[in-house]
């Protein structure tokens, strides 16, 4: 595997941890009813302080894809991009 797709990995676990980070900490922020044990959505979009598309999460032909997006909107990494998901090792 070459480095610059580990470094790919490495970025797409970080946006996921943040991700996930985000939506924990906005979902209890200010709530007055029972913190919710689920967070369901179809696909979850990252845009930057423009409104450009950035990054998404969501599914592709019944699997779960993650895409990165340059700042004309051309995808510039998405997973996974072969027939099968690798495992990923992350140092």
């Amino acid at each position: 595997m070459s480095g610059r797709s580990v470094n790919h990995w490495r970025i797409a676990s970080w946006f996921l941890l943040i991700l996930l980070a985000n939506v924990i900490f906005l979902s209890a922020h200010g709530q007055t009813e029972p913190l919710a044990r689920r967070v369901e959505a179809q696909e979850f979009i990252l845009k930057d302080s423009s409104g450009r598309v950035r990054a998404k999460l969501g599914m592709k032909n019944d699997q779960a894809s993650i895409e990165f997006y340059d700042e004309p909107g051309s995808v510039t990494w998405t997973s996974p991009s072969g027939s099968k998901i690798k495992p990923v090792e992350v140092r």
